[in-house]
């Protein structure tokens, strides 16, 4: 697995209530508690978090730097209690995009489907975040998280 790291540029706000839910322990809205002058960073994981114990270790290592950080991920196993309770993270749980079970000869047609909608949840997802200083991507899966994230880090 490799882990990639870009710059964001500015970006657009839209609130995408369909597309992702926000989560804090102790906090229905998912909003950090008060404005901050810290480095911001953004872990996008396109898949289960709780299963990715590197990912969880980087998010750990951030908090630890004082860096407030925006997880964008599937939900799933849950994540390090310490995550859990940091006050400096936050998740962005991404809703699931197509039922699990397709019949094989459509293999192909979902695969580009989900990759479709898979895009534009993750660029409309990150569009309405707070402008990160830092991508930090796991990859695997390359399509659609690279080229979201250098569409969005690409300057005006």
């Amino acid at each position: 697995k490799i882990v990639t790291v870009v710059n964001l540029a500015k970006a657009k706000r839209i609130v995408t209530p369909c597309i992702s839910t926000r989560m804090k322990p102790g906090q229905s809205d998912g909003k950090r508690a008060g404005a901050t002058k810290r480095p911001l960073v953004c872990i996008l994981v396109l898949g289960d978090f709780g299963r990715s114990p590197r990912m969880q270790y980087h998010t750990l290592s951030c908090a630890n730097e004082r860096f407030d950080t925006t997880v964008v991920a599937h939900p799933g196993s849950a994540p390090l209690s310490e995550l859990q309770n940091n006050p400096l993270v936050s998740f962005i749980w991404l809703r699931p995009v197509l039922p699990k079970k397709w019949p094989k000869a459509f293999y192909l047609v979902q695969a580009l489907f989900k990759l479709v909608i898979q895009f534009l949840q993750l660029f409309i997802t990150l569009m309405s975040i707070q402008k990160p200083d830092v991508f930090l991507v796991q990859t695997p899966p390359a399509l659609p998280t690279l080229p979201v994230v250098w569409l969005l880090s690409r300057p005006p």
